[in-house]
């Protein structure tokens, strides 16, 4: 996939007021902004949008909050014929502000939920039609769902024949992770910051995912891979200097040099996934050929022969 150069829109873009961060026990990012932390993976969704969205596309934000992705398409003058921004808890400032951004935002938990203690699972729906969505933003939202392939189902269902989704998320075997396992510590989102302790609008990660194991969910719900990448986010390395320039805040050492070499010849240790996948099939096709979400002994047992 082919980079554009992301800095000139940052040097210039009033961030949105709750993107700033005022408090974080990382001080090294408080008084920067989500666009400024995040800006390799930005960059990449600013390319994957030049590629795919234009005045006559119809676009779908899985878990917009806060906002970002309209909010940079704008600035970098990319049209788009309607976008639909699906979350949770949306403030009536966001609300205003995607508004005047033209965005039509809807409120929804598509995650699956048990009802009492018979196990029925309840499914939501997105409130569109079938077939009527042309690109899918699916940006570092899939680790929070308990059940992601409900959520992919429904993407399926409302994006067009061979139209595309841009799924972005963290990566289960980044060094990090790696080394949390050698030294016998877990590579799970911490005990007391996931859905443990908080089961709110904003949801914790309930699971990271390999390589593989994307490819599987997706293949599964009926798309198939066009591209992916690994690559390092960098998250919180990048400021703005007071004559509007984009620096690196830390400066290069030993370690970070060794860091990019090994990087550079593993590159699955890296911290994020990148995947623009196609729909090759409606997801209505694939019922009995995939497997689904069971509370039956017997049908999960089946399904672990079927599709291991």
């Amino acid at each position: 996939m082919k980079k554009l150069h992301i800095d000139s829109i940052l040097t210039d873009i009033e961030p949105l007021p709750w993107t700033l961060i005022n408090s974080h026990p990382n001080t090294s990012i408080i008084g920067k902004h989500t666009l400024l932390l995040g800006r390799v993976r930005w960059n990449y969704i600013l390319s994957f949008a030049k590629k795919y969205i234009n005045k006559n596309t119809s676009v779908l934000d899985m878990g917009i909050f806060p906002g970002c992705a309209p909010h940079l398409f704008n600035a970098a003058n990319i049209e788009w014929y309607k976008y639909y921004g699906f979350g949770l808890g949306f403030t009536e400032l966001f609300k205003e502000t995607m508004h005047n951004l033209q965005v039509d935002l809807f409120d929804v938990d598509l995650d699956i939920h048990f009802v009492n203690s018979n196990r029925k699972f309840v499914p939501s729906t997105l409130s569109i039609d079938s077939s009527s969505v042309d690109v899918v933003l699916f940006t570092d939202v899939i680790e929070h769902f308990f059940n992601p392939m409900h959520a992919l189902s429904e993407l399926n269902r409302v994006l067009k024949l061979d139209s595309h989704l841009l799924l972005t998320t963290d990566n289960i075997s980044r060094l990090s992770s790696i080394k949390q396992l050698i030294v016998g510590r877990s590579c799970n989102v911490p005990l007391i910051e996931g859905n443990f302790f908080y089961s709110g609008n904003w949801r914790p990660h309930f699971r990271e995912y390999s390589k593989d194991e994307l490819f599987k969910m997706l293949e599964w719900s009926g798309f198939e891979i066009i591209s992916h990448n690994f690559y390092e986010s960098y998250f919180g390395h990048f400021s703005l200097s007071d004559d509007k320039k984009i620096i690196r805040s830390m400066k290069p050492s030993i370690k970070m040099m060794a860091k990019k070499m090994l990087l550079t010849f593993f590159p699955s240790m890296r911290d994020n996934h990148i995947i623009i996948a196609r729909k090759r099939s409606d997801i209505d096709e694939l019922i009995g050929k995939v497997p689904t979400l069971t509370s039956s002994d017997i049908a999960w047992h089946q399904m672990r022969s079927k599709f291991k």
